[in-house]
């Protein structure tokens, strides 16, 4: 049930041998009335739609980059996986060691070196893209809370 400030302000009660002082009654409600009026008031400021636009639009942004840092990591890993493959098939083209074996030891520490250098390229857009998906979940935090009250606007 929903009050309006109004039908607070004008509700009547009945009365009782030991009732309430009716005038006191009437005095708070319309007091309640008011700061009920007050509050709906300021939690419909133009300024709360302004800001919410805003966040939004932050959070966009910040979609945007998460999206472009991935498909430039995306890119990367592709790229470093080919050159690991490109060096592989060189590698095993050579001359085994004269022990016999089929991979020389400078192929496997190539290829070593390779993954390591990705492991760590991974690792730092991994961070780089936890750092934004922080950012676009404080930006929606702030354009779903309601600045005015700091509690979840009405939808």
């Amino acid at each position: 049930m929903s009050l309006t400030p109004d039908e607070i302000a004008d509700r009547e009660f009945g009365f009782g041998l030991r009732g309430y002082d009716q005038d006191e009654v009437r005095s708070f409600l319309v007091e309640v009335a008011g700061e009920l009026e007050h509050a709906r008031e300021g939690a419909g400021s133009p300024g709360d739609a302004e800001i919410q636009q805003n966040a939004e639009a932050e959070a966009e942004i910040l979609r945007a980059r998460s999206r472009a840092v991935l498909a430039a990591a995306q890119e990367e890993a592709i790229r470093l996986v080919a050159e690991a493959h490109v060096r592989i098939d060189r590698r095993a083209g050579a001359p085994t060691d004269p022990a016999g074996t089929d991979a020389p030891s400078s192929t496997v520490e190539a290829v070593g070196e390779t993954i390591s250098a990705m492991v760590r390229v991974r690792d730092q857009l991994l961070e780089q893209l936890i750092e934004v998906r922080s950012q676009v979940d404080e930006a929606v935090l702030v354009a779903q809370a309601d600045p005015v009250l700091g509690r979840p606007a009405e939808q």
